[in-house]
């Protein structure tokens, strides 16, 4: 069995932490910074992970999150920019990408609805117009 980890925490470390988990605006930060705390107080990084939180997580998640603690500071439990499903539409990139006809993934395409009082003024029939469509 392997050897329980032992966290030894500054007294500034333990009080940067427990502002973290008491003030950040970020619910994720609050609770890494819990896990942290718990495991410097002396429980184990699988009773942590597994029954210390608000939602079960995989030991080895809580221990990347002590090293990463260790390495950068409070930073270090912030969700590194780039992480994560990338949108699929940017306003900024002004109306999507680069696609068929110059619609790219995002773009609308422009629907016309007819009426049957528009179809009869045109004199059509209101299902040929609509069997002119499913062609």
């Amino acid at each position: 069995m392997p050897a329980a980890y032992k966290l030894e925490l500054t007294e500034e470390q333990r009080a940067e932490l427990e502002m973290a988990r008491r003030r950040h605006p970020k619910a994720y930060v609050r609770e890494r910074a819990a896990a942290i705390l718990k495991v410097d107080e002396g429980a184990s990084i699988r009773q942590v992970a597994l029954k210390g939180l608000l939602r079960r997580r995989r030991p080895e998640t809580v221990k990347e999150w002590i090293s990463r603690y260790l390495a950068e500071g409070l930073a270090g439990l912030l969700i590194r920019p780039g992480r994560g499903r990338k949108p699929v539409f940017s306003p900024s990139e002004g109306g999507g990408g680069q696609g068929a006809g110059g619609a790219g993934v995002g773009a609308t395409a422009e629907v016309v609805w007819d009426s049957p009082e528009s179809l009869a003024l045109a004199g059509r029939e209101p299902s040929a117009g609509v069997a002119e469509r499913g062609q």
